[in-house]
């Protein structure tokens, strides 16, 4: 598991589609938009989450032939997108210590399209604030973070 938006969300209303992925990039990462050409890559603020794996490759054929649901799309292909909301929870693995530990009420900012520990992030710096490590996540490597300031 990557990722997963865990509360706060309606994914009726809070997905798109119809922005193309540049890169190979993994489900999870934050992605934005280039304004230039339209496309999305891992970003350093928010934009949106990556909902499916982007790959340079995308399905297999024996994939598509089964009819099998698929959550990978090939690179430059639209991919789903979830739009962050300011205290809404989700799901990730894509947390990297950087500065202080990976520990409950610890800051987070937003580097390469994952979280990243600053202890010592300005409070309209913060992206995140981590709210369930694996110890209580129950699943190793992946913590719970509180998005903050996703409008600004």
């Amino acid at each position: 598991m990557s990722f997963s938006p865990l509360y706060g969300f309606n994914l009726e209303t809070d997905t798109i589609n119809n922005i193309k992925i540049s890169s190979a990039t993994a489900k999870g990462k934050i992605v934005e938009v280039n304004a230039s050409t339209g496309t999305a890559a891992a970003g350093n603020e928010y934009g949106y989450f990556l909902l499916e794996e982007v790959t340079s490759d995308g399905p297999s054929y024996e994939e598509r032939i089964a009819g099998l649901k698929q959550w990978e799309v090939v690179v430059d292909s639209p991919a789903a997108l979830l739009i962050p909301k300011n205290g809404a929870v989700v799901r990730t693995s894509h947390v990297a210590v950087s500065d202080g530990s990976a520990v409950l009420s610890c800051t987070c900012v937003i580097s390469a399209g994952v979280f990243c520990t600053d202890a010592d992030a300005g409070t309209s710096d913060v992206k995140g604030v981590i709210v369930a490590t694996p110890t209580e996540t129950g699943i190793t490597g992946v913590y719970d973070i509180q998005i903050r300031n996703a409008n600004g």
